[in-house]
């Protein structure tokens, strides 16, 4: 089990990425498949598609190093951004809710989650930007 400083840190993120972009369907740090050492942090948001991936991926990657402290940056291995739609984001959604921690081999949509922490997990209306 993480710290928990460590994921104080990405509450931080989590909420400085809501105020500059708007509402997140899914904020969670996942140890998966191969990578049973290292962290993927996974966002999912309506604003997130492929005109804004770019722009998201450096905002995402600003805020783990203002945050997050070199030892701890080393322990991230990808930084996966999804729109709503996608299935694993679906499946994520129905079987979560904020605040959940992953505490052992879990399969899900052909991916095997070893660990994780879910900090944020609504299903947002993404015309009304509201938790639905």
């Amino acid at each position: 089990m993480v710290e928990q400083t460590f994921i104080n840190k990405f509450q931080e993120i989590i909420e400085e990425i809501t105020t500059q972009r708007g509402a997140v369907n899914l904020f969670a740090i996942l140890k998966m498949d191969d990578l049973t050492d290292k962290w993927i942090v996974i966002l999912s948001a309506a604003w997130i598609n492929d005109k804004s991936r770019d722009e998201v991926f450096f905002l995402v990657r600003e805020q783990l190093i203002k945050h997050l402290e070199t030892s701890e940056r080393s322990l991230i291995a990808r930084i996966g951004l999804f729109e709503p739609s996608e299935h694993l984001i679906e499946l994520m959604l129905d079987k979560h809710k904020s605040g959940d921690y992953i505490s052992h081999d879990e399969k899900i949509n052909g991916n095997l989650i070893h660990e994780g922490h879910i900090l944020v997990c609504n299903r947002i209306d993404s015309k009304q930007q509201r938790i639905i």
